[in-house]
């Protein structure tokens, strides 16, 4: 790092927020709209797919509410299904967690029945 250091000159901030300029997307926002419209839970499990919206949503300035619209119906069938009778989460980090015990729910019936599999 101290060769980087004497042949660029500046501090470390300086020289990471260079790097930042230089090699960021130039239109993150549109990047992460357009990754966003293409996510849905499909086969990963809801923790694997949860940290990938939280990723995209902190570069869009979508409400909550619109946030947790959204999340209703990216997730897959099964968790929809499961979701059906719940009603009331108020917030969308509630919502996420009641998805998180859930899919905590179906991968141990899956595990389950795989053990049963001759």
């Amino acid at each position: 790092m101290s060769y980087i250091h004497s042949r660029l000159g500046g501090t470390a901030e300086e020289i990471l927020e260079l790097l930042e300029k230089v090699f960021s997307d130039p239109d993150r926002r549109h990047t992460a709209q357009t990754e966003y419209r293409k996510l849905y839970q499909r086969n990963n499990t809801f923790a694997v797919f949860w940290a990938e919206f939280q990723r995209l949503t902190t570069d869009l300035d979508y409400s909550e509410e619109t946030l947790l619209d959204d999340l209703r119906f990216k997730v897959n069938q099964q968790m929809q299904k499961a979701l059906v009778a719940e009603v009331g989460a108020t917030t969308l980090l509630e919502f996420a967690k009641k998805c998180m015990l859930i899919d905590q729910n179906i991968q141990q019936i899956k595990e389950q029945e795989d053990k049963r599999k001759p």
